[in-house]
């Protein structure tokens, strides 16, 4: 039988203290503290909150939680359904933190078409809006979208996956906080090699994202590299944890995270 950790992840109502993450331009604590809570319970927060701060967008890059289709590596130790609710509550978790934020109007941008029920009751539930992906690899997407926004008259745009447990509102204003100034990027790591946010002002945003060798662990040094060449500032944050494999969930428990 699945292994019953996934069931943890489902309310996604722990209550801790927040720990206000350390910066730094171009280095990051390599000890970061992962003892890490949102206090975000369903249904707790009010859909107008996404209409505050709507100057500045974040985007949530999504996939429909459909068994078999999302979160494959965690279906052996969890099962193709218990892989899919996992997924669904790192989403709604990713949402709460976006919205809770209260710096930016979300925008929810989902991979296929059509969208699945749990993502149109999330963007009913919080006042979302929701976007098609356009076609491409995950840079090509990523680039479209932050361009999109960017187009649309977003000052500054911040864009998250549905991977990180650990994302709280400070995250996010803490980044735009330092998108203030022109000319500025922002990355927050993962712990794999990757990202798991990033944020741009007024940037060609298209370009800064070819090239790069997704799902390798060299994510964030290439993409680094691209944003220094087109002469930005480069804000790093605090490294959060991606659940990708069942060794990150069980990461995630020893850290009181779930």
């Amino acid at each position: 039988a699945p292994n019953s950790t996934y069931r943890q992840l489902l309310p996604l109502t722990r209550a801790a203290k927040y720990t206000r993450p350390t910066c730094a331009s171009v280095a990051w604590d390599q000890t970061p503290q992962l003892r890490l809570d949102l206090s975000l319970r369903r249904g707790t927060l009010n859909p107008e909150m996404n209409s505050v701060h709507g100057h500045n967008r974040i985007i949530i890059f999504a996939r429909p939680p459909r068994p078999g289709q999302c979160k494959t590596r965690l279906i052996p130790a969890y099962g193709s359904i218990g892989a899919a609710r996992i997924y669904r509550g790192l989403i709604r978790r990713t949402v709460q933190a976006a919205v809770e934020s209260k710096r930016a109007a979300v925008e929810l941008w989902i991979s296929d078409t059509p969208s699945h029920p749990f993502l149109g009751r999330l963007a009913s539930e919080f006042g979302l809006v929701q976007r098609q992906q356009r076609r491409g690899n995950l840079g090509q997407r990523m680039g479209q979208a932050m361009s999109d926004a960017l187009r649309r008259g977003a000052g500054s745009v911040v864009l998250v996956g549905t991977d990180a447990v650990d994302l709280e509102p400070l995250d996010f204003h803490t980044a735009f906080e330092y998108l203030k100034s022109p000319d500025r990027a922002v990355l927050q790591p993962s712990l794999d090699g990757g990202y798991v946010l990033i944020g741009l002002n007024h940037t060609p945003a298209a370009r800064l994202n070819r090239g790069i060798q997704w799902s390798s662990g060299l994510e964030l040094d290439q993409t680094r590299r691209r944003l220094l060449e087109a002469g930005l500032q480069i804000h790093l944050m605090r490294p959060r944890l991606d659940i990708d494999l069942p060794a990150d969930l069980r990461r995630a428990k020893r850290a009181n995270l779930l």
